[in-house]
């Protein structure tokens, strides 16, 4: 690990070699240039799915993959990280920081397509604000560290306070749940249940097999995943460190007063887009618990060894951009 060490904190450099380096062809698995990728793929190469809008636009990303430092930087702190930077693997944040990697362009069409519905939503401001990247900076384990993050809306009601509204694209959006209890002793005979098909029915307690028509039913609202639960604590987090300057943009452009008197409310919801449905699941914020996790995710990631895995959702290792890398860590541990 290449880091420089300040007071307490090891600050991880990014190398000027980490980042996407090529493609992975689709057809071959082979290592492609992009360029060259994106020129095949114009010419239609046989079988190959990778069209030539989506490689074209991801070569012509505007964002870089060490976005967050290059903003510390320009703000003059020691080290950044945003909110969806936090949430996500302590140890992949930390390797992508340091080394280079290929990807099939398919693995990028989840995110090219979620960032196309946020840019046809973020058009919508309901007099509230949309993708305004707010920013805090603050001392810890003597360095400084700059935390931003950009919610899809941020809206205000004087009666209820602040509303955060993330929209997520998700193939499989969050159902209701059911459980069952014992109509004898009331103990609940199963839980967290979304396909109430071939169910069986035994009460431990009773030591009783039963009936679907004997056991009472409890339906629940569908619940938003832990980790976007924690990425809106993040958001109000910074909003509330924000509120001011975005109490002026309010002002300014809608005419709606805040009132500094009243202390700040806030609220959340994740609007998940599936494929056939769309799913509102509120969400009770918690910044105290948001500040909890975001200074156990600093010293995790600013320590002098290398953090753990700790994926907030199991996909991310499937997934994952470094898992050589990460494996090749795990080896030697």
């Amino acid at each position: 690990m290449t880091a420089t060490k300040k007071a307490n904190a090891f600050i991880p450099v990014v190398q000027a070699s980490a980042g996407l380096r090529a493609f992975e062809c689709e057809i071959t698995g082979e290592e492609i240039s992009m360029p060259d990728c994106l020129s095949c793929a114009q010419k239609g190469a046989p079988g190959c799915s990778a069209f030539p809008a989506l490689v074209h636009q991801i070569v012509n990303d505007p964002r870089p993959h060490d976005f967050s430092q290059q903003l510390a930087r320009e703000e003059g702190a020691d080290f950044g990280i945003s909110v969806t930077e936090s949430i996500y693997c302590p140890r992949k944040f930390r390797l992508s920081m340091e080394n280079n990697w290929t990807e099939k362009p398919t693995d990028f069409y989840a995110r090219v397509m979620g960032t196309a519905t946020h840019a046809l939503l973020e058009g919508y401001d309901h007099q509230g604000i949309a993708e305004e990247r707010m920013m805090v900076r603050f001392p810890f384990l003597g360095s400084e560290i700059l935390f931003s993050g950009k919610p899809d809306l941020v809206t205000y009601d004087p009666k209820k306070g602040w509303l955060i509204t993330d929209y997520k694209r998700s193939a499989w959006p969050p159902r209701p749940s059911y459980s069952y209890t014992c109509p004898t002793c009331g103990a609940t005979i199963l839980d967290g249940i979304t396909d109430r098909r071939g169910l069986k029915f035994y009460c431990e307690a009773c030591d009783d097999h039963l009936k679907r028509a004997q056991v009472t039913q409890i339906k629940h609202l569908p619940e938003a995943k832990s980790a976007h639960q924690m990425q809106i604590n993040l958001l109000a987090m910074l909003l509330e460190r924000n509120e001011e300057q975005y109490g002026a943009i309010l002002k300014e452009k809608f005419g709606i007063q805040v009132d500094p008197t009243k202390p700040p409310a806030f609220s959340g919801q994740i609007i998940y887009l599936g494929p056939s449905s769309v799913v509102r699941v509120p969400v009770d914020v918690d910044i105290s618990l948001g500040r909890k996790f975001l200074g156990d995710r600093l010293r995790t990631i600013l320590s002098a060894e290398l953090p753990p895995a700790e994926p907030l959702e199991s996909w991310e290792c499937k997934y994952c951009k470094v898992k050589d890398a990460c494996e090749l860590a795990a080896a030697v541990e």
